[in-house]
């Protein structure tokens, strides 16, 4: 903005809050990010620079910015971003593909809000910390039996004992799934799920052609008891007397029920497995269409989330686990921690099938040379990493990819067939993100030390 770098006529005719934006960054300079991020303040300039005059810049964000306690606000600077650079819908820019059409599933009410809507007024669904805290409080009004299905809760939710705590109040728990878990391990019943070769199924992606359907033909018929999901909770809702609120009894009436705006069916998909139902990609869309926002601008300053007392405008705020906010932990756990998946893996799966666990084997810890130096680490040492919830053991990979301070560690080890180490062992679940409820597994405060040199030094010594 200083240096009028901002797409000024795209600005002028589409962005809601502009002033107040002005305003709001006088204060906030390279020089006063890079005393929190340890990038100087030369280097920021050159990257906001390099973004703004290039013509046709993305910004894409992934997995991970959910993962932390001020991860909303992460995400709307971003899209401000974005907007004052004009890089909206345009080539090489953040563009809306067209998507494919598809119905919602219907949903059986009650008559009551969905829980935790007091808590998070703008999350259209039910955060998990407030079923977590509802199960670990008693409280009388919380959830009673829980049916898990293409979800592993016990792996990937923050703070794994105590998430185990509050599963273990539930009255019954049911998962359904292919292998054991984690979560298989506390569960009443287990229901095996048909797997991708048992089942028909489809995927809806978006492209520059086009939002294209993707259809996966059964192979073979399901074995033993495995039954596609769609089967069993039609069967649970007729013996629960709502099965006249159901338009589909198994996975094919389903995907034509879900599809029925595309005008595509399941015979259609099974004609041609790749079928194109929307438009090739349309630039510059909001100069006919607006966007999809009250008032059909970008609204960088948000009405909607000064109504429910949130911060119109992005603000800064340290993460709630910090050095800076948990001053008290500076000397016990001198580290900041983050989590990572390996390439190899799709979240918490496929550790289970030989040929892969052969090429990775063990949860790794990504350590700068400098911190481990400072400890005694060497490359593939046994290392504990300790944070104030728990603590785990893994091998150590010494590493410049990592800057000095942080460690990041391998997400996803700690089902039954690996009883590898879980990192959310480490992650806390006592803050979240204020709007969504994230919890922080991608930072978090802990310290590690050297195993393979503390039983060393023990035998040394003859103990």
């Amino acid at each position: 903005i200083n240096e009028n770098l901002y797409n000024e006529e795209f600005v002028g005719q589409w962005v809601v809050g502009f002033d107040e934006i002005k305003k709001h960054v006088e204060t906030l300079s390279p020089e006063w990010a890079e005393k929190i991020t340890s990038i100087p303040a030369d280097r920021i300039k050159e990257f906001a620079r390099l973004y703004a005059k290039t013509k046709g810049a993305l910004i894409h964000d992934g997995n991970g910015l959910d993962m932390h306690t001020n991860g909303v606000d992460m995400v709307r600077v971003i899209c401000i971003l974005i907007a004052l650079t004009g890089n909206i819908d345009k080539p090489g820019g953040n563009v809306f593909f067209s998507v494919v059409p598809q119905k919602l599933l219907p949903t059986i009410t009650t008559g009551k809000k969905r829980m935790g809507w007091e808590e998070f007024p703008l999350f259209p669904h039910t955060s998990f910390p407030v079923i977590k805290q509802a199960l670990l409080n008693e409280d009388p009004d919380r959830p009673r039996a829980m049916i898990v299905h293409h979800s592993n809760p016990v792996l990937v939710q923050a703070n794994q004992e105590r998430t185990k705590k509050a599963l273990q109040n539930l009255d019954f728990l049911m998962v359904f799934d292919i292998f054991p878990t984690a979560t298989t391990e506390l569960a009443d019943l287990i229901l095996p799920s048909a797997s991708d070769f048992e089942r028909v199924d489809y995927r809806a992606y978006s492209s520059s052609r086009g939002g294209f359907l993707a259809f996966r033909e059964k192979v073979v018929e399901p074995i033993g008891e495995s039954r596609s999901v769609f089967e069993v909770e039609y069967e649970l809702a007729k013996r629960m007397g709502i099965e006249q609120s159901y338009p589909f009894r198994n996975a094919e009436e389903w995907i034509n029920f879900v599809l029925e705006p595309s005008h595509v069916t399941i015979d259609d998909l099974r004609n041609n497995h790749i079928v194109y139902a929307s438009p090739p990609v349309v630039y510059k869309k909001y100069k006919n269409e607006g966007f999809q926002t009250p008032s059909r601008m970008v609204e960088c300053y948000s009405e909607r989330f000064k109504s429910f007392n949130y911060e119109p405008l992005p603000i800064f705020q340290y993460p709630k686990e910090s050095h800076r906010t948990n001053p008290e932990w500076l000397n016990e756990y001198r580290l900041l921690g983050t989590t990572r998946r390996p390439a190899e893996f799709v979240h918490s799966k496929l550790r289970n099938l030989p040929i892969i666990s052969k090429v990775y084997p063990n949860p790794l810890i990504m350590v700068h040379p400098i911190d481990a130096e400072g400890r005694g680490i060497r490359q593939n040492d046994l290392v504990e990493v300790k944070s104030p919830r728990g603590s785990i053991q893994v091998k150590a990979n010494i590493t410049e990819d990592i800057g000095p301070g942080l460690v990041a560690i391998d997400f996803g080890w700690g089902n039954p067939s690996d009883k590898k180490s879980n990192v959310n062992i480490l992650t806390s679940d006592e803050v979240w993100d204020p709007i969504s409820g994230g919890y922080p597994n991608r930072l978090f405060l802990c310290e590690i030390k050297n195993l393979f040199q503390e039983t060393h030094n023990t035998e040394k010594e003859g103990v």
